[in-house]
């Protein structure tokens, strides 16, 4: 999944608008050569896991950051003005044709499209359509844990008493 992106994003109103380029996983499609190619030829070609003697799953491959081929994405996110809704479309960058472990999935469209409703401060629910092809539903619940009290240890023994020094 390793992948790298750069992206810009801008609220307008009740929109927010993003735009990038994705390497990597993200953009896995490959439209289009990379940019970075006219600063070194050695950004065309993207290396493979396994490629380096030694590679590990989990390791982190600098000489694959920002090579190979490139795919835009996008995205429009629009929620009228006091709404508990979210309605998004989404194009994305990957083809789901390389997929780990030969996984692949099949993709109809690039588009995605859904709707987010804000059931409440702390929950969402979500319809989607993904690949043209993939339904979705689902669930988030959320908090912001700088605003939560933090909950007493009920079971943890109670700390030792300090004494001041030279006692």
């Amino acid at each position: 999944f390793a992948g790298e992106y750069l992206v810009a994003s801008k609220e307008y109103g009740e929109f927010v608008v993003a735009a990038g380029l994705g390497w990597g996983y993200i953009g896995a499609r490959g439209d289009f050569a990379n940019p970075l190619s006219v600063i070194s030829d050695s950004a065309d070609d993207r290396p493979k896991f396994g490629d380096n003697a030694g590679d590990q799953a989990g390791d982190i491959n600098a000489k694959q950051f920002f090579r190979g081929r490139v795919s835009p994405f996008a995205s429009v996110q629009y929620q009228p003005l006091h709404s508990p809704f979210i309605f998004k479309l989404e194009y994305e960058g990957n083809d789901y044709q390389s997929e780990p472990q030969d996984n692949n999935q099949e993709q109809d469209s690039p588009f995605n499209v859904g709707v987010v409703w804000q059931a409440a401060p702390f929950i969402d629910f979500q319809l989607a359509l993904e690949r043209g092809n993939t339904p979705m539903v689902g669930l988030t619940f959320h908090t912001n844990l700088a605003k939560t009290a933090i909950q007493p240890r009920r079971y943890d023994p109670a700390p030792v008493p300090l004494r001041p020094e030279g006692a």
